[in-house]
């Protein structure tokens, strides 16, 4: 069983294969290469809730404050934020 790569580098992995390992759409196919130099393959299976926000956000920020934050540069901005989140109870 193998895959045979275009010319812009694509695969497609025959049905069987896909069958057998239980890959289905939205899987990644992960390549890696092993301490021996072999080529390593795993599947990433996209997990619930996955690729959604990391923090929420309990107020909205106005326009005034964007145009704020965007003339900060890096640093001023996380000791903003950092100051911000220790004045939190």
């Amino acid at each position: 069983m193998g895959a045979v790569v275009t010319s812009k580098g694509q695969i497609t992995l025959p049905a069987d294969i896909r069958r057998e390992f239980d890959i289905e759409q939205g899987d990644e196919i992960v390549l890696f290469k092993c301490l021996d130099g072999s080529l390593g393959v795993r599947v990433r299976r996209p997990r619930p809730g996955a690729g959604r926000a990391m923090f929420k956000i309990d107020r909205s920020v106005s326009q005034e404050e964007i145009d704020e934050a965007r003339a900060m540069g890096p640093v001023e901005r996380y000791l903003r934020t950092k100051t911000d989140q220790d004045e939190q109870p």
